[in-house]
């Protein structure tokens, strides 16, 4: 039986590319659809968390992905882990802030990237959901390797920078490693550009030169414009798809779950 290639990571060592409103929109638009998503936070910073409702920062009582990886809890069973989002057919591993100490306790514990991996596959993840979502940190440590480590299909968010694609050495780099090492399945899934004005000159060079760098099928169809809706989204912990679904923020994310949802048919 072939096994489901359906775990996804948002990936790219910038900061401040959409990763987190990106990864955690896309959830909720998928989930919007009907489907059964599990949303899975490895940055410390906690704001993919914070999107889906759950506050890491305002709470201790819960298991994290730091717990997944570091292997210092007791868990049963995989709903001592997953956390029930407000919104229907979403769920999430959150993160902890714990996860700032992440590299620097398991340096040198070289089996620790694939923790998180042998907890979706022990606790059989991938037939229980539909999509699995990673978000990352803005670097290149261990909670990166691990969504890699743990993940099928990349999805690389690019915003409008004078450096977007320069900064792209590190990651493929970093990707050529763990396909060599780690996951040798890993493949890139697609190109997500965000915060996108067509009428600025940047976001028309930045489109043209992530076109001819990825290969223009590779890039998505969609791009998420440019707007203040999702700010305001973020700023009450709500997806912008729920939290005003006739913003452009919130259309563009329904319309790249349906972008994904027809490319997972054609494969």
């Amino acid at each position: 039986m072939v096994q489901r290639r359906n775990v996804y990571v948002f990936a790219n060592q910038k900061g401040g590319v959409t990763k987190s409103t990106s990864s955690a929109n896309l959830a909720a638009a998928l989930s919007r659809k009907g489907k059964r998503v599990l949303f899975i936070d490895t940055d410390p910073q906690g704001n993919g968390s914070s999107i889906l409702g759950f506050q890491p920062y305002e709470n201790d009582n819960f298991l994290s992905t730091y717990d997944l990886i570091t292997n210092n809890a007791s868990i049963r069973s995989e709903k001592d882990f997953i956390i029930e989002s407000p919104f229907s057919h979403l769920f999430l591993i959150p993160s902890s802030p714990d996860l700032y100490n992440a590299d620097a306790e398991l340096a040198g514990k070289y089996t620790a990237v694939y923790s998180i991996k042998k907890t979706i596959n022990f606790y059989d993840l991938k037939k229980k959901f539909d999509f699995i979502i990673f978000d990352t940190p803005p670097n290149l440590g261990i909670m990166t390797y691990s969504a890699l480590t743990a993940s099928d299909k990349i999805i690389i968010p690019i915003v409008p920078d004078k450096y977007a694609i320069e900064g792209m050495t590190q990651l493929q780099k970093a990707i050529v490693d763990v396909k060599e090492n780690l996951n040798p399945d890993l493949e890139l899934f697609g190109v997500l550009l965000a915060r996108i004005s067509k009428n600025e000159n940047m976001s028309k060079r930045i489109i043209k030169k992530t076109k001819e760098y990825f290969g223009p099928k590779m890039v998505f169809e969609t791009y998420i414009r440019k707007n203040v809706t999702a700010e305001e989204a973020n700023a009450v912990n709500r997806p912008v798809v729920f939290y005003d679904e006739r913003s452009s923020a919130a259309k563009d994310y329904i319309k790249l779950a349906d972008e994904v949802l027809r490319r997972e048919e054609k494969r």
